[in-house]
């Protein structure tokens, strides 16, 4: 198709033996290409597809494809990684949790600050007592304040807050270290995002090489 482009491919200034060594070295074939008002006429290397089977394309790919996959899932699983897991991490995972508020539900607890309460809390027990599972919003290295700030501001919510205190941390207005990418998958996740998001989700549960962290056999 004549294109008013140049291209940085093209070989204007060869001649025509020159051309035909290079489309016989590149497997191309030259076309012609002239636009008036935008470039002089040039000869321009077309690389050639060549008419191939798909059917037969397709049956020797998908057995490589299949083993691929199969030898990289074995290495990612003997490496320590686990199908079902951390999933699409902390930024997305924390959104897809904080959206549960701005819906009618039956939570009666959220839970919010640092590591401390992501990673010590004991949620059979929490179960056991209340009843209902405890909604996670806590996030590593982040202060509550502004989380505390969002829900009062923004939700309906009306059950128990449980705050950690972090003495460097509790005071602190930002968003602290994972806060920001946080918020933005919250507020700004573009349908490219959510749908990506939503892809690893499932396919995590089987595949352990999406596996974000390592833990011992």
């Amino acid at each position: 198709m004549p294109s008013s482009i140049s291209s940085s491919n093209s070989k204007p200034d060869l001649s025509c033996d020159e051309m035909q060594e290079f489309n016989a070295e590149h497997g191309s074939k030259t076309i012609e290409t002239h636009d008036e008002v935008y470039s002089k006429k040039q000869h321009i290397p077309y690389r050639v597809i060549p008419q191939l089977s798909w059917s037969k394309i397709m049956f020797f790919a998908l057995p490589l494809l299949i083993f691929s996959l199969a030898s990289w899932e074995f290495l990612a699983y003997k490496m320590g990684h686990r199908s079902g897991t951390y999933q699409t991490g902390f930024d997305n995972m924390w959104a897809e949790e904080r959206r549960k508020l701005d819906k009618p539900n039956n939570i009666k607890m959220v839970l919010l600050g640092s590591s401390r309460v992501l990673w010590g809390m004991d949620f059979n027990i929490m179960r056991e007592h209340l009843g209902s599972q405890p909604l996670q919003l806590a996030l590593p290295g982040t202060g509550p304040a502004l989380f505390v700030k969002d829900i009062v501001d923004n939700t309906n919510f009306d059950g128990l807050l449980v705050v950690g205190v972090t003495p460097f941390l509790f005071n602190r207005m930002d968003e602290g270290h994972f806060g920001k990418g946080a918020l933005d998958a919250y507020h700004h996740q573009s349908p490219s995002g959510y749908t990506g998001a939503k892809l690893q989700d499932f396919l995590s549960d089987y595949f352990a090489f999406l596996d974000e962290g390592i833990f011992d056999a």
